[in-house]
């Protein structure tokens, strides 16, 4: 792991308020200036605008994107509406999960990947990921944006990566075993039903080299009760995790285990009253 990008890190966790502002206002604006002139979908939303924006207090001016909006694509794909390149200039083709509807397709250029990967670091630094672990992701590497992005970034910091995609569970339990991984990637539901396998299979998950697991998919990582469960039986950590395909893994695991925190260096949360819409903070 590059030394001088994980102090940029920690520099950018330590900025005031009034320092986090500056370089959300900064960030944001050249991402505007970078895409409005080719994305026809933001144009047509925020083509008007007067750049560059002065504060974070003119967000509430803006209009709210939905997820509806960006499914309604004509192109043969199923791609995301807000595109902003031809599509040859895209490298990785995910879709969300479709809990909710027709699952939507997010593609992503080299560039977009890079910051994917960046972005994850936040998350491997609370895990203490480093060169000496082997990590197992026991996912199935399907078009959901799932551990992918995981997947490289754990590479990018050095450590032994061992993909567990197109397995049953007690095949993953002995590849844990023999490769000796020492921490996990999965959701939350998972690392139970895992020790349930291994349990029926005469197979301590305690005994195991995992030391960590990061969850990531369902709230459970982030819940008293099942946090504490999964520590309990894998005798392991477990940190937290969340994004989304249309925007990020804009969610890592706050160094107590209590709740998550936003990536601020990297996304700018606005908290609304479900019942005025307005700003909750």
């Amino acid at each position: 792991m590059n030394d001088s990008v994980f102090m940029e890190r920690r520099r950018l966790e330590q900025l005031t308020p009034q320092q986090l502002a500056s370089h959300q206002i900064e960030r944001l604006n050249h991402l505007l200036s970078t895409i409005l002139p080719q994305n026809q979908f933001y144009n047509e939303k925020l083509g008007s605008l007067k750049l560059p924006l002065e504060s974070l207090e003119q967000l509430s001016s803006l209009p709210f994107t939905y997820k509806e909006e960006l499914g309604r694509s004509s192109h043969e794909t199923r791609a995301a509406a807000n595109l902003t390149y031809s599509y040859e200039r895209y490298v990785r083709f995910h879709r969300t999960s479709g809990t909710r509807g027709r699952p939507l397709v997010v593609l992503d250029t080299t560039e977009d990947w890079q910051w994917w990967i960046n972005t994850w670091q936040y998350v491997l630094d609370t895990a203490d990921l480093g060169a000496d672990d082997r990590a197992m992701l026991a996912f199935s590497f399907g078009p959901f944006i799932g551990f992918w992005s995981a997947f490289d970034a754990a590479i990018a910091r050095g450590c032994l990566v061992i993909p567990g995609g197109g397995m049953t569970s007690v095949a993953r339990l002995d590849l844990l075993a023999s490769s000796r991984a020492t921490v996990l990637f999965c959701t939350p539901s998972y690392a139970l039903y895992l020790a349930n396998v291994a349990n029926e299979n005469q197979i301590d998950v305690a005994s195991l080299d995992v030391s960590r697991l990061i969850v990531a998919g369902e709230p459970g990582g982030s819940l008293p009760e099942v946090r504490d469960r999964i520590e309990r039986i894998w005798d392991a950590k477990v940190i937290d995790h969340s994004g989304a395909s249309e925007v990020g893994p804009w969610g890592y695991a706050a160094p107590d285990g209590g709740g998550l925190y936003v990536n601020e260096a990297e996304f700018i949360a606005e908290f609304l009253s479900v019942e005025s819409g307005k700003s909750a903070v």
